[in-house]
Order: C-alpha cells, then sequence, then structure tokens
C-alpha cells in the first residue's frame, strides 16, 4: 500500500488541504474526475475515496503532518533511494493524535519500512537509519515488532556468519556490527535482543581469541571494533552495562591504534575472564522468557549473578595489574549506591550510614530506581546470604547519591511545608523523594510515622520490605515492594496533610491467550497509599524509564 499525495496529485497546497469542508472535496472530486478524462488516470478510484476521507479533520491532519515532513512521505511512499542522512526531525507540535496517526500510518509502514531499513542499511546510511528508527511516537507496536525483528534477524546472520569462519572471506556483509549508530539502534529497545548480542559477543571473543597473536591481523581488528562499538548499547541492567563498557575500553587500543607495533597475547589472564563472563551472561539468558518479544520493560538482568562477575573481574585486574585496565566509566546518574568504603556494613548495633562525597550525589536516579524495580519484580527466590544492617530510625539508606529528606518528628512540624508521612505497611519503609536538585531519601521503621518536608511537584516512591542489606547495590533482602511513582499534585492549606502507607493489595484478573478463547487467572500487587489533602497522581516506573531513556538517548 503506497502512500499516495494530494498536493502531488492534484497540484493543491497544505494550506488547501486545512481548509477543506464537505462543498470543497465534493469540487475538488469533481475537478479530479474531470481531469481523468482528459488525462486517463488508472488510479481514479484511489483518488476519489483518498478526497472522500478527507471529510475527517483528523485524517485532513494527519496528510497536512505527512506533507510537512518529507522523509516520512518518501519511505511510505517507496521512494526512499535519496533521503538525505540527518534532515529527519519530527515535528511533534503539529499534531496532538500521536496514538491514531499511529494507526493510520500503520499499513504503509508494514509494506515499506523492512523494505527501506534493508536498502538503507546495505548502502551504510547508519545516521539515516538511526534516525529513523528512534522516531518511536509514529510506530504502533506491530511497526515495532517489524523493526525488532529486522535487527534481531541482522544479528543473528552476523553471528552465523563469523562462526563459519567467513570473515576470512569479507567483512563487508556484516561491516555493520562495528557501527556506533547501528548500536544505537538496537539501544532503541532496551532488552529486546539481549540473547542475540550474547551470542554474537561470543562469537567475536572467539575470533578475538584466536587472532590475538597477531593484533594486526584484519580479523582481530574487526572484532575489536565490534567490542568498542557494543560499548555504546543501553540495557537496563547497570551491571551489564558495565560489563560491556569494560570489554569495550580494552578492545579500544587495539580497534583505533595509533601504532603498527605488534602486540602479543599480554592479556590472556583478562580475556579468560571476559570469555568466562559472556558464556555466564549467555547461560543467564537462557531462562528468561521472551513471551512479548517487543516489551522493552522486560526483566532480564540476574544481578547477584552479574555482581559475583563483578568482583572476579576486579580481583583479576588488582594481580594482574594489566596495563589495560577495565574502566567504570557510569555517569553520574548511573552510580551504583553503595557504602562509602564499597564494603558491606555489618553490625549488631543500629547505625547511621556516613554521609557521601557530595560530588556522587545525583540529580537524576532514574536508572537506579528502575534498577530497583527489576529486583523487586522477580518471581524467582534469589540466594542471599548477606548479613542485613539495622539502621537508625528516619535516617539516609542512601547517602552516597541522595541527600537526607528534611524531615521532624511527630508533633514538632508546625508549618503546611511539612506532610506527615505514616508507615502502617507491616514492613520497614524507604521513601524517595525526587525533586528538582538532589533526590532524597529517608528510612521509616514499621509502625513509626515522621513529619516530611514535601512541597507540589515533588515525586515519592515507597519502597518497603524486611532486612535492609547495605552493599553495592543496597536493597531490602525480604518481602521488597515498590510503588509507582507518585507526583504531588497540590497540598491542602491546612496542617494535618498526610500520606499512609498501607500493604499492597492482592487483584485477580483474567487473560485471554492469543488466537483462543482459553482465560487463565493471574493475580498482580496493587499499591495502598491513603493521603488527606495531598492530591498524588500515580505513574507506572516502565513509562518513565521508556521515556527517560528516549530522551537521554535521542
Amino acid at each position: 500500500m503506497k502512500y499516495i499525495s494530494l498536493i502531488d496529485q492534484l497540484g493543491i497546497t497544505i494550506d488547501t488541504i486545512n481548509t477543506l469542508d464537505n462543498a470543497k472535496i465534493i469540487r475538488l472530486q469533481k475537478q479530479l474526475k474531470a481531469n481523468a478524462v482528459l488525462n486517463n488516470t488508472d488510479n481514479l478510484g484511489e483518488l476519489v475515496l483518498l478526497i472522500d476521507q478527507l471529510k475527517d479533520e483528523n485524517i485532513r491532519k494527519f496528510h497536512v503532518f505527512i506533507e510537512q515532513h518529507n522523509w516520512l512521505k518518501q519511505i511510505i511512499s517507496g521512494n526512499y533511494t535519496n533521503i538525505p542522512q540527518s534532515n529527519i526531525e519530527l515535528n511533534e507540535n503539529s499534531l496532538d493524535h500521536f496514538n491514531e496517526l499511529k494507526h493510520f500510518l500503520t499499513p504503509y509502514f508494514r509494506e515499506h519500512l523492512k523494505p527501506f531499513l534493508t536498502e538503507t542499511l546495505n548502502r551504510g546510511k547508519y545516521i539515516l537509519l538511526f534516525n529513523v528508527v528512534k522516531n518511536y511516537k509514529i510506530y504502533s507496536e506491530e511497526i515495532e515488532q517489524i523493526i525488532i525483528n529486522f535487527f534481531s534477524a541482522k544479528l543473528n546472520f552476523a553471528t552465523v556468519y563469523i562462526q563459519n569462519n567467513r570473515l576470512e572471506l569479507s567483512h563487508a556483509p556484516v561491516g555493520y556490527i562495528t557501527n556506533r549508530n547501528f548500536i544505537k539502534c538496537l539501544s532503541q529497545y532496551p532488552n529486546s535482543f539481549t540473547e542475540e548480542v550474547n551470542d554474537l559477543n561470543s562469537a567475536i571473543i572467539d575470533t578475538y581469541n584466536s587472532k590475538r597473536k597477531n593484533t594486526n591481523d584484519p580479523d582481530f581488528i574487526f572484532a575489536a571494533k565490534t567490542m568498542v562499538a557494543f560499548g555504546a548499547l543501553e540495557v537496563s541492567s547497570y551491571m551489564l552495562k558495565d560489563i560491556i563498557i569494560g570489554n569495550a575500553e580494552i578492545a579500544k587500543p587495539y580497534a583505533y591504534k595509533t601504532s603498527s607495533k605488534s602486540k602479543s597475547g599480554t592479556t590472556v589472564g583478562i580475556w579468560s575472564i571476559i570469555v568466562f563472563i559472556l558464556i555466564i551472561i549467555r547461560l543467564a539468558s537462557l531462562g528468561i522468557s521472551s513471551s512479548t518479544s517487543y516489551d522493552r520493560h522486560n526483566s532480564i538482568d540476574n544481578q547477584q549473578l552479574f555482581e559475583a562477575v563483578r568482583k572476579i573481574k576486579q580481583h583479576q585486574d588488582y594481580q594482574k595489574k594489566t596495563a589495560l585496565p577495565l574502566k567504570e566509566n557510569l555517569a553520574t546518574e548511573d552510580v551504583v549506591e553503595t557504602t562509602i568504603h564499597n564494603e558491606s556494613i555489618i553490625s549488631n548495633e543500629k547505625i547511621t550510614l556516613p554521609d557521601g562525597d557530595s560530588k556522587h550525589k545525583a540529580k537524576d536516579h532514574t536508572r537506579f530506581i528502575y534498577s530497583l524495580k527489576l529486583k523487586t519484580n522477580k518471581e524467582e527466590i534469589e540466594i542471599d546470604n548477606s548479613i542485613p544492617t539495622k539502621l537508625n530510625e528516619f535516617t539516609n539508606p542512601y547517602p552516597k547519591t541522595f541527600n537526607k529528606i528534611e524531615a521532624y518528628a511527630y508533633g514538632v512540624a508546625n508549618n503546611t511545608e511539612y506532610s506527615l508521612v505514616k508507615n502502617n505497611s507491616n514492613k520497614d519503609l524507604i521513601v524517595f523523594k525526587l525533586q528538582q536538585g538532589i533526590d532524597q531519601s529517608i528510612y521509616i521503621p514499621k509502625d513509626e510515622k515522621i513529619y516530611i518536608n514535601l512541597k507540589p511537584e515533588d515525586s515519592l516512591l515507597f519502597y518497603t520490605g524486611n532486612d535492609f542489606i547495605v552493599d553495592k547495590f543496597s536493597h531490602f533482602k525480604i518481602d521488597a515492594e515498590l510503588s509507582k511513582l507518585y507526583v504531588v499534585k497540590t497540598i491542602g492549606p491546612k496542617l494535618n496533610n498526610e500520606i499512609n502507607v498501607l500493604p499492597y493489595k492482592l487483584s485477580i484478573y483474567e487473560k485471554s491467550i492469543i488466537n483462543s478463547d482459553i482465560k487463565l487467572k493471574d493475580t498482580s500487587k496493587l499499591d495502598v497509599i491513603h493521603s488527606k489533602n495531598i492530591n498524588l497522581n500515580g505513574i507506572n516506573i516502565d513509562k518513565i524509564y521508556t521515556n527517560w531513556y528516549k530522551k537521554k538517548y535521542n
């Protein structure tokens, strides 16, 4: 199904489309029929139907939107050979109904998007490829699945090509895996390519190891460039991201050498560890369900496994004192919450954790919050022999990257800037306050209550559980639950503003199996947050992470 441009077919303007009414549409149809008789037009029926659809105001807006985005018009018209790589922009202010636009564009994309992706990739126009893929707002779930399937097939092809030693013949058929813009395309759908990426990285590591005695070998350099490119891959697991960045840092001197001097395999030990890492990651991924392959929010990481792997890497670095150490290259907002000494704190007495260096205090904890959610969502029971730490009430449980929420004991606060938070969850509670500036947190024991500083537009997260573990990723060991993010819309002028955190409620619902009449019962946990004189708006964390990711990397 090709898009037919009314402007190109009828010689009209965008203003004409904008001002069409029923009378003008009838005149336009008569004009069209007259021109068809003179010019022997063979698509008269399509054009008449198209003009008739313009009676719908939204349809008119969709046509105007397409005409204003020439690159989009070219793709869905099947004429995409000369689209400028950098001239890809989406004017989001020109349309209010993107959900309806997605459905309007779906039949056109269904026919033309995959051929466009194929031709663009084959021609090596990686910037154009990324600039088109990143415009997620115009893609329905069906089209997103087409995009995911396309890149999945390319990753699988590259893996088979390398495993069959075809690199010795030519790098060109799989040269795309060394391009960072190709990797950025994968990053638009975090967690959708985990198994494919693991398999490909294993093949690349095998190539690296087999060729490393001569670092001038073209296949060795190709493998190194691929590892550097994959350093740009974004995943929701900060631990997996750390591993990928580390691999890229090690490979970088070999991928882009300033000297032709050959280096022998002096880093055998560290690469043995990396091979082990990739094998472990691959095994971990085999147990992951892929029932909804386009769901970009599925949990795929194994926190305990990656933590063990990370310790092995650090120990190896220390023992070998290699000249190419694994580097932690995390942005400020990605700093792993830990203690000041990077070690677990164990104490039989209640303690107050030491405050962290202000340079590590983060203004954006989106990735950390999402990783915390993934950890609480895990259905399998994790083996955790960590000894819990007893915290003093109303102290900061995450002092390295969060400030402490300003708070007063019950009965002390005497103005409307403070609201009472009651912990009736039957578990310990940590309140995260996300705000303009440095984010904040506070620990509230079971059955306790306290006044916290709160104002409109602050956002709150309620993290409940038992047995708090203080380590590289501090968390509740038992019965951990994380609420939605609640935005404070308004606060009443009175002094008795309060938030009451209650136990989670179990909801039972039915879900249908696709292409079947069978319905299964399932359960989910719902927040129970009662507020008085405070208007809270709950937002799903998955949606927040997706929007944050796209704004950060697009």
